[in-house]
């Protein structure tokens, strides 16, 4: 779906269009079409990545505790290499898709689409109007998918365990920051903060 809709229509679709293949109703009536908005950070503007708020979409349908699940898959996202699932896809003619070239990962520390795709851009070499950039995007939303859908599994075998805590950087400039609580309290976010304030770099 990642070549026709793009990414947020991927990832969501991924989950909630396989319940609603297997189950048929409610899901088999939703808009999915509703997701396309999402594509290259919401309408290409590169803010929340596609596949992201794809998934946190099929996450509040789900789940009985989403906001503790979209906080983990939103840190995992940052910390991990993505993508990191491998797939074999057959495009349509005008995608010129390379199905069977490997695509380089790269860890972005963020969850914004313009800082994703950047850093990426500069780890791999490739631009954005390169054929692994696509495969890049649709790969990194069935990665997300599949993250998404083992967070949901566990929370209903009972078995949720949350293993990508908040870095301790951003916890400390949390502290003066962010929350009711904070000194400052002039800021609000969970992302990690040196990702774009690179004067704080350690």
């Amino acid at each position: 779906n990642y070549f026709s809709h793009h990414c947020m229509h991927a990832s969501f679709e991924a989950i909630v269009g396989t319940l609603a293949d297997k189950f048929g109703e409610p899901y088999a009536s939703f808009p999915f079409e509703m997701m396309v908005y999402g594509g290259g950070g919401v309408a290409g503007w590169g803010t929340l990545c596609g596949t992201l708020n794809g998934a946190a979409a099929a996450i509040q349908l789900l789940s009985h505790q989403p906001k503790t699940l979209i906080s983990e898959l939103y840190r995992w996202h940052e910390v991990t290499p993505m993508p990191n699932v491998s797939l074999k896809v057959t495009a349509n003619k005008n995608d010129h898709f390379p199905s069977s070239s490997p695509v380089k990962p790269s860890v972005s520390n963020s969850v914004l689409c313009h800082i994703i795709m950047s850093k990426w851009a500069k780890d791999s070499g490739k631009d954005m109007s390169s054929a692994e950039k696509k495969q890049r995007c649709g790969q990194a939303a069935a990665s997300v998918a599949k993250k998404t859908v083992e967070l949901l599994n566990d929370e209903k075998a009972g078995m949720l365990t949350l293993a990508h805590q908040l870095s301790d950087e951003t916890k400390v400039c949390s502290s003066c920051h962010t929350g009711s609580t904070s000194r400052l309290k002039n800021t609000q976010g969970k992302m990690e903060c040196s990702t774009c304030h690179t004067d704080h770099t350690k």
